[in-house]
């Protein structure tokens, strides 16, 4: 009986204690689990607040305002300024044609080479005639060669005037319509005029322009004499229109002359009377001063090239101071002018 209590108290003993042991132990372990729960929550928050921080672009600095404190006010220490003197710079101006001509060395000259005797060409075709010699003489005293190109008459003064070419020597008369395109030089020589016909005709003589008025006349176009007929005979009503020819070349003029196109072919004195010696067949009927009302010859430069005219001007007084103009011109079987 008495084993049997103490059987029945050890086991009440156990029961009671496995009970206070085990409920303990359980709350034990339910507590770690928390808080290792909450231990690994803490950590994941951690992780994302430092992850979002590093992700997070950084703020810019706030600008504080600065408090102004006003400068200390000093007294400038008065320096004369020093004087300098402006540097002379001269000014740039454009080279002139004459500038040109020196830089290349040669002076370009047009010519209508059928003019003789002042411009033609030989059998050998170089120019020839008073004014290629005088050219060339007015160049050799200027220490410049002369190139000489040949065109019609008529585009000689344009040519110059548009500065395709230097200067211009071609038995050019001056006027004053020219001269309000281009610049002449002083003239070297005076001009007469003179009618032609074929030694067969029968024209016997001409004293005048209007006697020409009955018949067909031919003259050089864009030169004095053409200029003449067309203002004096022409638009006057003196002359029908179809009865003035105006030919680019005096050769031109010429042969239409002796195979009967035209009556009277109007030129300078000097060039009809080579004509009648060669090629021959004509004879001049009559002469007078030069139908323009001015009987200069010159040479012509581009409007405004004074340089170049003072240039030529000069070597052409020397020239004809000298004697060598006239000597020239005894050579070409052209009258001297009178002194």
């Amino acid at each position: 009986m008495t084993k049997l209590k103490s059987s029945a108290i050890i086991i009440l003993i156990k029961k009671r204690c496995f009970r206070n042991i085990v409920p303990n132990s359980f709350v034990q372990i339910r507590k770690d689990i928390k808080m290792k729960k909450i231990g690994n929550l803490l950590f994941v928050v951690i992780f994302l607040v430092v992850l979002v921080s590093a992700c997070t672009p950084a703020q810019p600095v706030t600008n504080v305002p600065v408090t102004s404190v006003p400068p200390t006010s000093v007294l400038p220490t008065s320096v004369p300024p020093t004087s300098v003197p402006p540097t002379s710079v001269p000014p740039t101006s454009a080279p002139t044609l004459w500038d040109t001509i020196l830089q290349k060395g040669k002076i370009v000259c047009a010519t209508s080479a059928d003019f003789p005797p002042y411009e033609s060409k030989d059998a050998q075709g170089q120019f020839v005639g008073f004014d290629m010699d005088l050219i060339r003489e007015v160049g050799a005293r200027l220490g410049i060669n002369v190139e000489i190109q040949d065109m019609a008459f008529d585009s000689i003064i344009a040519s110059v005037e548009e500065r395709k070419i230097d200067c211009s020597i071609a038995g050019i008369q001056v006027t004053p319509e020219r001269a309000a395109k281009v610049d002449f030089t002083i003239p070297y020589k005076k001009i007469t005029d003179a009618y032609l016909v074929t030694e067969d005709s029968p024209i016997v003589e001409i004293n005048s322009p209007e006697e020409t008025a009955p018949y067909k006349v031919g003259c050089q176009s864009g030169g004095g004499i053409a200029n003449y007929m067309l203002t004096n005979m022409v638009e006057t009503g003196k002359m029908p229109a179809d009865q003035l020819f105006q030919y680019e070349r005096n050769d031109q003029a010429l042969l239409d002359l002796k195979i009967g196109r035209i009556d009277i072919f109007i030129t300078h004195l000097e060039s009809a009377a080579s004509y009648v010696i060669d090629p021959g067949g004509v004879k001049i009927v009559g002469q007078a001063p030069a139908f323009s009302g001015n009987t200069d010859m010159a040479i012509i430069v581009p409007k405004g090239e004074t340089v170049l005219v003072e240039k030529l001007n000069e070597a052409l007084q020397a020239i004809i101071d000298d004697g060598t103009r006239d000597e020239l011109m005894v050579t070409w079987n052209i009258p001297i002018p009178e002194k």
